[in-house]
This record gives C-alpha cells, sequence and structure tokens, in this order.
C-alpha cells in the first residue's frame, strides 16, 4: 500500500457481486419509484409503534454519494462510483440523525446514473437494502440497527441522458491534486496503522484456519468455502497492507469531500483509494484492548476490504458487533466490519478464560440461559429482531386471547401498539398534568394526617394508592378512591399481586396454563382471579364511558366532569366508533386492562425505592433538597413541580435513573425465543428454539459498565461529562425494556414520579422506623420486584 501525491481521475470498476438480503422482519417499509429516466425517490415507512431516531451518515437517507440502491443490467451489477464509510459510534452531532415518527413517512430523492455508469442504456433493475442505525431520543449514542428491503423495480433507461448525467455529476465533485499528503504525525499514525493491519490481517486468517467457534460467531458458517473464503480475504488484506510502495493510495486529507459528521475514513473503490479523516487521528487510539471496539489499525483493515482488488466490501449501512450478528452468513461475507472485528477481537474472544469472566451465561432451567453480555442487548432486543417472546408470557392473558403485554404475535403487536402509541406519547401525557396534580395534593394531605398522628407509615402501601389513583383517573377521568379510603379497594391490589404470583409461576409450565386458568378463576368465585378481576373492572368502567358518552352531544363529549385531558378510555371507545375494525372493543380493553394492571405497581415500586435509597444516603437527600431548594429560590420550579420544570433538575433526574438502575421494578430474565438458525452470544452458539434473556438487576450491575462501585446507590455516576460513559450505560440501563417491546407506559411512570418525589421531599422530613434502621430491605420478586 502506497500514500498518494494525487489523485487520478475517476475510473468505472466493476465490484463485488451483489448481495440478496431478502425481506427482513422490520418496521421500516421502503418503496422505491422513478421520477423521470435515473431519478429514485425512496419512501420510507416507520410502521413499528415507536418513533425512530435514525443516523443519516452513510444510510439511504445521506447526502453523500454512498450507495443507496443496487443497480444491475441484465446478470451484472453496475459499477458504484461513490463512497464507502467506516463511521464512528459515538460522538456523534444531533444534525446526524433524523426522526421517522410512528406511522409516518419520510422521502428521499437520488439520482442513480450520478454514481453508476448507465451509459449503455436499457433494462436494469435496481434494490434498496440494508439497514437503518438508531439512537434513543435525547441521546445521539447509536444503540442497534433496523434492517429493510424495498421492492424490485425495473426500469428502462435512456443511456445517453445518463451519461450526460454522469460526467455532469463527476465534473462538479472533481478534486484538485494533492501534494504532499500524510505528513508529520498523520504520516505516522497512517503508516503504524497499515503495519498494524497487516499483522492483524495475518492472525485472522489463521484463527479462521482453525478456529471453528469464532468462525461460526462472526460468518455463521464454519464449512469449507466460507472457511475458504475467509482466509482468502484476510490473506489478501496482509498483501494490500504489507505493501507501502504498491497497491492502493491513502491519503490523509478529505480529498472526495466525504469526511462529514462520524466519518473516520472512506473508500473509493472505483478509484481504488482510501481516505483518513481527521477524527481518524483525533479520535482513535492506534490499537484498543477493548473487544469490538474502534481504533485506527481496524479501520485501515476495514477500508482495504472495499477495495475492489481485495473483496469489495459492502457497509449495509451498519457497523459494529450488534449489527454483524444481526446479519445472514451470505451478508457477513461480504460486510467490511465483519472482517474487521473478527479480526480486531482475536486475542480477546480467543481467551476462553476471559470471556467467561467477562460474558458470564446462567442455565437457569431446562433449555433456559440468563446472559450478561452488553453488546447481546441490540441481538436480542433490538428493533427488528425475530427473536420472539417466550411461552413463560402465555400465562399473562386468557387461553386464547391476548394483550399488548403478552401478545408473542410480532406484526399483531406492531400494529396493536401503533394505534396506541400517540395516546402514550409524552407529549400526550403532559397534558394529563391536573390528574397528577390532584392526587399529589390528596397523597401529600395523607402524609400530613399521618405526620400529626405521630404513628409509623408503610410508605410502600400510600406509593401504591397514589399510583393506583393516578392511573385510574387518567385511564377513567376519576380516581378509584385508595388515596381516599387508604385501603386496598374492591381487593384489587391483591388481585394484581395474586396475577404476578400466577404468571411468573404458571408461566414457566406454559402447558398448564389452560387448566390452571380455569381452577383459579373458579376457586375465587364470580368476580374472577388475578387479571380477570381487573378485567371485569375495566369492563364495568368502560359500559359506564359507553353510556356517558350517549346520552352527551358530540360537542360535548370527553369534556363533562374532566378537569385535566381526555381520559384514555374516552379516547379508546372515539378510535372504536371510528374504525371498529381497525381498532376493536379488544383494543379497548386491553389498553385499559393494561394500565390498571401494570401502571401501578411498578410505579410504586420506584417511588418506594427512590425513598428508600434517600434515606439509606443522608447526603443525596441533602443535595436533593439543596437543587429544590435551589430551583425554587430561583423561581424555576412552580408549587405543583411542573414536569417540564423537573426535567430541567439535574440531580433528581440523577437519583431517579440511578434508582432504576440499582432497583428495577422488574426482576426475573426478560425471555425471548432464538429464532431460527440460531445465534451466538458470548462466543457460544444458541440453537432455534433455546430461551434466553437478560435480567435489568445483572445488566445493571455489570462493573465493566457502571464501575467497581455498580452495587452502590450513586446518583452521580449519571452527571459526568464522559459522553463515551455516559452511552455505555445509557445502553445498558434497561428499566424499561428495549426496542419494539419497551414498556409502552414508561412516560405515564416517569410523569408520576417527577412530579412528586421533588413535591413529598420538599414538603416533608423523613425517616426510617426504628425496626428499619440496621435491617435490609427484604424484597418479594414474582415479576416486579416489590
Amino acid at each position: 500500500m502506497k500514500f498518494a501525491a494525487a489523485v487520478s481521475a475517476l475510473a468505472t470498476v466493476a465490484s463485488a457481486a451483489t448481495i440478496n438480503i431478502g425481506k427482513p422482519v422490520s418496521p421500516l417499509d421502503v418503496k422505491i419509484e422513478m421520477v423521470g429516466n435515473t431519478g429514485v425517490k425512496a419512501t420510507i415507512t416507520n410502521n413499528g409503534g415507536e418513533d425512530l431516531k435514525v443516523f443519516k451518515t452513510g444510510s439511504l437517507l445521506d447526502k453523500s454519494p454512498t450507495e443507496k440502491v443496487k443497480v444491475t443490467q441484465g446478470k451484472t451489477k453496475a459499477a458504484f462510483s461513490g463512497v464507502r464509510l467506516r463511521v464512528k459510534k459515538t460522538g456523534l452531532k444531533e444534525s446526524s440523525f433524523q426522526v421517522i415518527p410512528a406511522g409516518e413517512t419520510v422521502e428521499k430523492v437520488f439520482d442513480i446514473a450520478e454514481l453508476h455508469d448507465l451509459s449503455a442504456g436499457g433494462a436494469i433493475n435496481m434494490v434498496s437494502e440494508g439497514a437503518l442505525q438508531y439512537a434513543k431520543a435525547g441521546s445521539t449514542q447509536i444503540i442497534g440497527s433496523v434492517p429493510y428491503s424495498s421492492n424490485l423495480l425495473s426500469t428502462t433507461v435512456d443511456g445517453l441522458a445518463a451519461s450526460k448525467v454522469f460526467k455532469a455529476f463527476h465534473a462538479r465533485i472533481k478534486r484538485q491534486d494533492v501534494q504532499s499528503d500524510c505528513t508529520g504525525s498523520e504520516k505516522s499514525a497512517t503508516e503504524s496503522a497499515i503495519n498494524a493491519c497487516a499483522d492483524l490481517a495475518n492472525e485472522a486468517a489463521s484463527v479462521a484456519e482453525s478456529d471453528d467457534a469464532k468462525l461460526e460467531e462472526y460468518f455463521k458458517n464454519t464449512d469449507s468455502s466460507t472457511r475458504s473464503t475467509v482466509v482468502g480475504v484476510f490473506n489478501s488484506i496482509a498483501s494490500e497492507c504489507g505493501s507501502t510502495t504498491s497497491g492502493a493510495p491513502y491519503y490523509c486529507s478529505d480529498v472526495y469531500n466525504s469526511c462529514e459528521d462520524g466519518v473516520i475514513a472512506y473508500t473509493l473503490p472505483s478509484e481504488g483509494y482510501m481516505v483518513n479523516c481527521p477524527i481518524f487521528f483525533s479520535d482513535l487510539s492506534p490499537a484498543s484492548s477493548t473487544c469490538h471496539d474502534q481504533d485506527q489499525q481496524s479501520t485501515v483493515l476495514h477500508e482495504v476490504t472495499h477495495l475492489t482488488s481485495v473483496a469489495g466490501t459492502d457497509d449495509y449501512g451498519g457497523y459494529g458487533y450488534d449489527f454483524v450478528q444481526s446479519l445472514s452468513a451470505e451478508q457477513n461475507l461480504n460486510h467490511a466490519d465483519t472482517y474487521a472485528l473478527f479480526a480486531q477481537c482475536k486475542f480477546i474472544l480467543s481467551d476462553a478464560k476471559k470471556k467467561i469472566s467477562s460474558c458470564p451465561i446462567v442455565r437457569y432451567g431446562p433449555n433456559r440461559y440468563s446472559i450478561a453480555d452488553p453488546v447481546a442487548l441490540a441481538t436480542i432486543y433490538g428493533h427488528g429482531t425475530k427473536f420472539i417472546k417466550s411461552s413463560w408470557y402465555d400465562a399473562w392473558t386468557p387461553p386464547g386471547g391476548w394483550n399488548l403485554f403478552a401478545d408473542r404475535d410480532i406484526p399483531r403487536h406492531a400494529n396493536t401498539r401503533r394505534q396506541l402509541q400517540s395516546t402514550y406519547s409524552m407529549t400526550s401525557l403532559v397534558s394529563y398534568e391536573p390528574y397528577v396534580d390532584q392526587c399529589s395534593e390528596i397523597f401529600s394531605r395523607r402524609l400530613a394526617e399521618m405526620s400529626e398522628a405521630g404513628t409509623a407509615v408503610d410508605i410502600g402501601h400510600w406509593m401504591q394508592c397514589y399510583a393506583f389513583d393516578v392511573i385510574g383517573q387518567i385511564t377513567y377521568g376519576k380516581r378509584i378512591g385508595f388515596l381516599d379510603r387508604g385501603d386496598d379497594v374492591q381487593g384489587i391490589m391483591r388481585a394484581i399481586e395474586n396475577q404476578l404470583i400466577y404468571g411468573t409461576l404458571v408461566g414457566i409450565y406454559a402447558g398448564l396454563h389452560r387448566l390452571a386458568f380455569v381452577v383459579f378463576n373458579f376457586l375465587a368465585g364470580k368476580k374472577g382471579a388475578g387479571r380477570q378481576f381487573i378485567v371485569k373492572i375495566s369492563k364495568a368502567r368502560i359500559a359506564e364511558e359507553q353510556e356517558r358518552r350517549k346520552g352527551m352531544s358530540q360537542s360535548e363529549e370527553g369534556k363533562a366532569g374532566i378537569i385535566g385531558a381526555e381520559p384514555f378510555v374516552s379516547k379508546f371507545l372515539a378510535k372504536n366508533e371510528q374504525d371498529p375494525e381497525k381498532f376493536s372493543m379488544q383494543h379497548v380493553l386491553a389498553g385499559c386492562t393494561a394500565n390498571m394492571a401494570a401502571g401501578s405497581d411498578t410505579t410504586s415500586i420506584t417511588l418506594s425505592a427512590i425513598l428508600y435509597y434517600l434515606l439509606r444516603h443522608p447526603d443525596c437527600m441533602q443535595k436533593l433538597r439543596s437543587e429544590i431548594e435551589e430551583f425554587r429560590a430561583a423561581g424555576l420550579v412552580s408549587d405543583s413541580f411542573g414536569f417540564k420544570e423537573t426535567q430541567q433538575m439535574p440531580y433528581l433526574q440523577a437519583v431517579i435513573k440511578e434508582t432504576l438502575r440499582v432497583h428495577p421494578a422488574t426482576g426475573l430474565p426478560i425471555e425471548r425465543v432464538v429464532p431460527e438458525g440460531g445465534t451466538t452470544v458470548c462466543g457460544r452458539f444458541f440453537p432455534a428454539g433455546t430461551i434466553v434473556g437478560i435480567n435489568s438487576w445483572v445488566a445493571h450491575r455489570n462493573t465493566q459498565i457502571f464501575g467497581a462501585d455498580a452495587d452502590t446507590f450513586r446518583p452521580e455516576r449519571w452527571l459526568i461529562s464522559d459522553e463515551e460513559q455516559l452511552a455505555a450505560m445509557n445502553r445498558q440501563w434497561i428499566p424499561f425494556g428495549m426496542g419494539s417491546r419497551t414498556c409502552i407506559g414508561r412516560h405515564i411512570s416517569t410523569l408520576e414520579i417527577s412530579k412528586l418525589v421533588p413535591r413529598i421531599v420538599h414538603e416533608f422530613d423523613f425517616e426510617l422506623s426504628a425496626e428499619s434502621v440496621g435491617a435490609s430491605w427484604s424484597t418479594q420478586n414474582y415479576w416486579p420486584n416489590g
């Protein structure tokens, strides 16, 4: 490989054959259509239940000359004359992302003749396929990817017109010759990385020859053809990187104007040269000691694979280990980062002892495994995953029935969630603040009364009373009465606790559910047991709302007796009236019941835990009180502690986040079934049908992610300036789940917690009762860990 002092004119060189990705399970629906002779309009629809914040760089949405469609003429792939990138995974800019709201569509128009020489004209076919990487709202840390595959589009091209487009585009982006490129420290760093690339490739070829487990992990196959291909690519890389006097030119300045946000390096396969962008030198270490990390040596190896003379690999719009694991065996053989990560991680993954200590796997039942691997999160739970919920969830719904939480049918769940999503969005829920304020006021009065009486308070019980009345008010427009009476109204609390016990235990032996369900409900009598009792209450409240709506004029609907926004039941019934086939009464019932069954226990557990940990750590309590008083003195918060106001209180938010880390409300592995073809996690292959899961209590105490004090309550860990560390912790922070099955009601819980905690900390002094001082907090783990 040699450094370049000048750039030659563009030349068309055939690249690798296209890979047929097929039609993956994905919330994205991508359609392409012709606009004129060679223009293409891509429409990208998010059919999932969650907004997707997608990373544009290197994707179908990128403004840079990346390959957005694969074009074939007959059986030959049209040569691609654009760039292939390696993109950084952290420290990205907000402007590099685009939000595709649930149920909405975005468009991208581009001209395929700019990057493909179609001067021969005639019939062509094209398809857009790959993935869009995404981040969580409020973050620029890429945490996963969503696959897509468009329709196959066939058309006939006017070759003369296409040739004019191609020439005009390349005339616009023609570069000046670069003299004395790669000098000083940049030259030294690049030379070192190239030499290290040769060493990596040689060792990787050796590993690929002998290590079946590693070959299976990255390339999902160990047959002779796969082994021969992988070894051959690494040998070609070693040959390319092993020469500094011949081979492809390497540049250290942005000769193609493609070093946009997050781009570490890029390659022009048609030109046969590579470019290191500024962040290659400023942000990457020469060689990272962390498996699957991005460093200079593996970046060079990544880019070299793009060269047509080496492998002509693709990126498919995705980078990193999680993305590698989401690809098929055929795709991995043509994916640049698969080769880069295979080589970069050879020392770590080949060390069995280190693998076991850093990635433990615990078998807790026949064919059931709990995994403590941070990178497995996106593999198992990420958007577009084919890992369905296990049969354990069957016990959380009547035999033959369904609800959003327990639904194991991925398309049906996505459709249901999409119809409910807008009602549960934070924008919508903020309008319910008056409901929360009313319940907070009553809760505060009850605490004042008990304080005056001088008696010990079961704060867990009262937190549950608060959570139940808030969710009752939001769902039905009126409180159930827990805060008024102070006891278990109609035995609802006990019914939910019974359901937790039933679902957790019977779910393990799901085959018994049909019989056990009948027996338990027969023994409970007319009121029903567990969730069925809550279903009957929900049906009664729905019927009341239906009668109320019948007796009101259209202009009065949803207004009478309502102190805040229209309650959920009213919104659900309105949806049903508009389109009863699309939004059935089962949807109405499922939504209301889910709020009551899942929206109280988990929130009250978190509220109780927050107060417990603050009392156990008086310094944290004092810091929170100081922040509250500072904000009040500055007029930044109102007496009711508005939700938007509390979001600006950093220590409060750190306390909430840290509590959800050390005491998440759910305490069992979130089970999923390994799909057809199996999967490899922590270097171990799990065949299809295996049940795997990650327990948030385990994930949240990973010392490699959260530090040596991971078992300690320390809100300050979230108040650091190290963006990469924060990003790593946020990826592992899963109190509400992850991906398309993230808790749909999480914003309700966040609203309740953010408003109540600062209010009661401001208004009251708390202390542990005499019998609680020095004692450990006992918990009962039915699933929500109360």
